[in-house]
């Protein structure tokens, strides 16, 4: 049975944890705001790709005298300097012209970059040599809603930001705490160890909301992301992912004394979902047996989730499957850190 008002002072006492700490406001709020403008400002709008191009010294009048683009930059270097200049990565490619032709492409065919690169050179040659294009076209262009960097990357940065300060939050505060022996405190009071975790959740939702209204204000202000239609569901989702992440910082904190060893159980719990979940970039690359692992992580969840709101407009109902999944780990990280809670 829930005594709503041992609850309620628990979670004022949360809240003024985080109020009192000019740090976490800093971090929880403006640092999201920071990666979005740095990183939204450097790649929503692309440049056309420049490529650097070794040609053989013998052809290199016959190349870099005839044949111009903006896109391409000519390197005259002899045979020997190839090889060691494209484990350098000091050009993309490189080729030999016979003076009607190329004779030989020099590339890593591992590397996406040389494959554009040897693609775009050819069609500059093949033009040079007189094809003409046999099948013209026209290009319309279509700005599609969500095509932008920006528009995948604040979705991303929000499920970040929710699992960073939910682990951070929650579990330094509670080491903290035990360490400082607050928690053996609590004991002797009436409080249940379920009101305490629980308050822990409602706490962090508290925070969320501050976080929220603080990224999607500067998206939609500084990159027009968003629209007032998908605010209920975004938010919603990520309650669910705080909730979630807010368990599992209990359960990795609920034994631990040591504020350097939660710091490093944090980031091993973190930095793989950081790196694989698709917060910056997507995981459809990832090798088969790696996504179907990822898939499954808390992390994948948040992140799709609010993409499929945020990008293809879908609704609270569309959504509840990730906000489903999301609150069935909260429940088992739950149930698991109570088990395994020791107040000192």
């Amino acid at each position: 049975m829930i005594n709503f008002k041992q609850l309620k002072q628990m979670v004022i006492s949360r809240w003024l944890e985080f109020r009192r700490e000019p740090s976490a406001i800093f971090f929880v709020g403006f640092m999201p705001v920071l990666w979005m403008v740095g990183l939204g400002l450097a790649f929503s709008n692309p440049r056309p790709e420049q490529y650097r191009v070794g040609v053989i010294e013998s052809t290199d009048q016959v190349i870099s005298s005839k044949i111009q683009n903006p896109q391409v930059k000519w390197l005259p270097m002899g045979l020997d300097g190839i090889i060691e200049s494209l484990k350098r990565d000091k050009i993309d490619i490189a080729l030999s012209y016979s003076g009607t032709s190329v004779s030989k492409y020099y590339l890593d065919e591992k590397s996406p970059v040389a494959g554009r690169a040897k693609m775009f050179v050819s069609e500059l040659i093949e033009k040079y040599r007189g094809q003409k294009n046999m099948f013209p076209t026209i290009t319309q262009n279509i700005t599609a809603k969500g095509a932008r960097y920006i528009d995948f990357l604040i979705p991303g940065l929000l499920a970040l930001s929710v699992m960073t300060s939910s682990l951070f939050g929650t579990g330094m505060t509670l080491v903290s705490n035990r360490r400082d022996n607050l928690l053996k405190r609590y004991i002797v009071t009436p409080m249940l160890q379920s009101h305490f975790i629980l308050s822990h959740v409602v706490g962090r939702l508290m925070v969320l909301a501050f976080e929220f209204v603080i990224i999607m204000l500067a998206g939609a202000i500084i990159f027009q992301f968003g629209s007032f239609s998908q605010i209920i569901p975004l938010f919603l989702m990520s309650c669910a992912g705080a909730a979630c992440f807010t368990t599992l910082a209990l359960l990795i904190g609920s034994r631990t004394k040591n504020v350097a060893a939660m710091g490093g159980m944090i980031n091993l719990t973190m930095f793989p979902m950081m790196m694989l979940s698709g917060v910056f970039f997507s995981t459809k690359n990832l090798p088969g047996y790696l996504k179907a692992v990822v898939d499954w992580l808390p992390l994948t969840f948040l992140c799709d989730g609010l993409r499929n709101v945020s990008h293809i407009g879908a609704s609270l109902t569309e959504a509840l499957p990730q906000i489903g999944f999301l609150l069935l780990f909260a429940v088992l990280f739950g149930v698991l850190a109570r088990l395994r809670f020791k107040w000192y």
